[in-house]
């Protein structure tokens, strides 16, 4: 269970990551509408954020950190969700309520669309040249630590 790096499963030291070669109830982004093949297999950086985008656009509203951890589960249903919109978006991998992680792309070939609709250069700024995930939030504005926590240790595992 793990990582898919090169249409091979790793296993992250410390961490539990699971992807559609594991489960095969977990989608993998569809190729060519929320993902792309790789230009280039050198990483040049790591974009983290949250689902729900808040701060972001209109919405100023920022983002609490609050104790504890939340139910396994919102990580896959925004898999399907990106599974089955049209609207070519998604990341690497997500990182879910409890600190588990679901990997929906090959982390060395493809690109994830995370920009969306938003990126008309999709070489350049759509994932092209660097690993995304995301930390699922069911609230708006509420991150739990543990998913925090979880994030900074993802980073260091794959930088």
């Amino acid at each position: 269970m793990g990582f898919i790096i090169g249409e091979n499963s790793e296993a992250p030291v410390g961490l539990t990551c699971t992807s559609w070669a594991d489960d095969p109830t977990i989608p993998r982004l569809k190729l060519g509408e929320d993902t792309g093949r790789r230009s280039t297999t050198w990483v040049r950086g790591i974009v983290l954020h949250t689902t729900r985008g808040i701060p972001g656009g209109k919405d100023k509203r920022q983002q609490r950190i609050v104790p504890g951890i939340g139910p396994r589960g919102e990580a896959v249903r925004i898999a399907r969700v990106w599974a089955s919109d049209p609207r070519k978006a998604g990341a690497h991998l997500v990182v879910d309520h409890d600190g588990s992680i679901v990997c929906v792309a090959d982390l060395l070939l493809d690109r994830a669309f995370h920009a969306g609709n938003l990126c008309h250069d999709r070489a350049t700024c759509a994932g092209g040249r660097e690993l995304s995930f995301r930390i699922a939030r069911s609230d708006a504005r509420r991150v739990p630590e543990t998913r925090r926590l979880q994030g900074h240790q993802l980073s260091d595992e794959l930088a």
